[in-house]
């Protein structure tokens, strides 16, 4: 049987899920059933080394200089006539914009798939061109994947998403690779070298530190618990330009209590954070329904049904 020929398709090989994501899944492709390129627009090559190079069978940058680049369309389009895919796998909109235009232009066979990853759009500008072009380049393509059910509902209201090639595949924790072989001893020297207390309950947020994860969100709702009575402590893991927002934020508003130390070195997975209030009552119902040292949140759970979602302690 000859594999199939795949194309993905990333604006970049920097650091952040979406990207570490797409390179765990063609890490995993079986190559005798796939044969995979990968392509990405800008030259942030942050987490090519974690690329299994044996597993893919060619790695190209577009070298994107502009908003639009015509260089990179060219560049992709020499890409896809030399490796002839059978499927383009487009992480999130922007570069299904390059690949329906060669698509419409070269009259090619290949399907398309696109993979959704953001929820909200950051600014008015964003929203406007989802509206105006997205939207409509995401519903002509083959299927639509999503990273949990709430985030599809989201786009099929706010941007009419068509839901019949609509799919949903929850971007979740790797329990084996997370998890921790300490005994109950070693927990508790953990936790207590980290500002944990015994009664304390932990919320875990692992992600780039950017505006479109609402860090400061977390900090006022778990906030609002501890005023409430709640011994609520939150652990940051990760790095990026938003660090000092977040830092000055908690000074400035004597929540330093609410921070344990970032620790970037050890596995501690996502909490992914769209709205305030939805926030607030996940973490009120969890306390209330649950007994449970750390929680573990993934984006778009509904709050009134977590018997799908698993917790640990640490």
């Amino acid at each position: 049987m000859n594999p199939k020929h795949i194309l993905f398709l990333i604006g970049s090989l920097g650091s952040g899920g979406a990207e570490r994501q797409t390179i765990d899944l063609i890490n995993r492709l079986n190559p005798l059933f796939f044969r995979i390129s990968l392509a990405y627009f800008v030259r942030n090559e942050t987490l090519k080394p974690l690329v299994i190079h044996d597993k893919i069978a060619g790695i190209y940058c577009l070298d994107k200089k502009f908003r639009f680049d015509f260089h990179s369309l060219r560049r992709l389009n020499e890409i896809i006539e030399k490796t002839n895919p059978d499927l383009v796998i487009c992480v999130n909109p922007y570069p299904l914009v390059y690949t329906f235009i060669l698509h419409i232009v070269k009259r090619s066979c290949y399907k398309i798939i696109v993979i959704m990853h953001s929820t909200i759009m950051p600014n008015k500008y964003k929203d406007l061109l989802t509206k105006l072009l997205y939207r409509y380049i995401i519903n002509k393509a083959n299927k639509v994947i999503f990273v949990c059910k709430k985030q599809m509902e989201y786009w099929h209201e706010k941007y009419k998403i068509n839901p019949k090639d609509s799919y949903y595949i929850y971007n979740g924790v790797d329990t084996k690779k997370f998890s921790t072989q300490m005994c109950m001893n070693e927990r508790k020297i953990f936790r207590k070298r980290i500002g944990i207390n015994d009664n304390d309950y932990v919320v875990c947020i692992c992600a780039t530190l950017s505006s479109a994860k609402r860090h400061v969100d977390l900090v006022d709702a778990v906030a609002l618990l501890r005023k409430d009575g709640t011994y609520i402590k939150i652990l940051i893991v990760g790095d990026g330009p938003e660090r000092q927002n977040i830092e000055k934020y908690i000074r400035d508003n004597n929540y330093q209590i609410l921070r344990c130390n970032s620790l970037v070195k050890y596995g501690i997975q996502t909490i992914l954070i769209n709205d305030y209030d939805e926030i607030t009552l996940m973490l009120k119902h969890l306390y209330n329904k649950y007994i449970t040292n750390n929680v573990f949140i993934s984006g778009g759970i509904n709050p009134a049904n977590l018997s799908d979602y698993g917790t640990f302690k640490m």
